[in-house]
């Protein structure tokens, strides 16, 4: 089984270009879960970044210099475990920017 990896926000993520599935934390809180075939690419595509005003940029808003920011990922082994995994994790976790999802499926 492929497990849960930690990384921290940084210009250059230190993640491989896999299919996975993530999960933003914000001062411990998940605040947002994705699925992905590229994972580095997609990461850097939601443009997380330090202001020069010291505020912590993400798509769901700035936060303060005092946030602790966190991502978990865990790389996918077959083709679409990452969709099943996404889903799942949005329903257990309820994260604040995922309103779309948390549609229960059967």
């Amino acid at each position: 089984m492929t497990e849960w990896k930690t990384i921290v926000p940084t210009d250059h993520w230190e993640a491989p270009n896999r299919p996975a599935v993530y999960v933003f934390f914000l001062d411990g809180e998940a605040v947002y879960v994705g699925q992905t075939s590229q994972l580095k690419k997609r990461l850097e595509q939601h443009g997380i970044t330090w202001g020069y005003d010291g505020k912590l940029k993400t798509p769901w808003g700035s936060f303060p210099t005092t946030t602790e920011a966190t991502c978990k990922f865990r790389l996918s082994r077959k083709i679409g475990d990452w969709l099943m995994w996404e889903q799942r994790l949005i329903w257990r976790l309820q994260p604040r920017y995922n309103i779309k999802s948390r549609v229960r499926f059967a």
